[in-house]
């Protein structure tokens, strides 16, 4: 079963390439301190673990 959180608010990363939006669903690929690897919308991203356990929480 994939793990899956949604954001609970914007959030802009560092290198301001991208933006989430509060409900948008990631699916967790790969989770290794201190970056985790994520899918939104099929899309593959990188971003630091705590910002985003931090900024989302976890879909029953």
């Amino acid at each position: 079963m994939e793990k899956k959180r949604v954001f609970r608010q914007e959030y802009i990363p560092s290198n301001k390439e991208y933006k989430f939006k509060s409900g948008d669903v990631a699916v967790i690929v790969e989770e290794n301190k201190p970056n985790i690897k994520i899918k939104v919308d099929e899309k593959p991203y990188v971003l630091p673990y705590r910002d985003f356990i931090i900024i989302t929480k976890q879909l029953n």
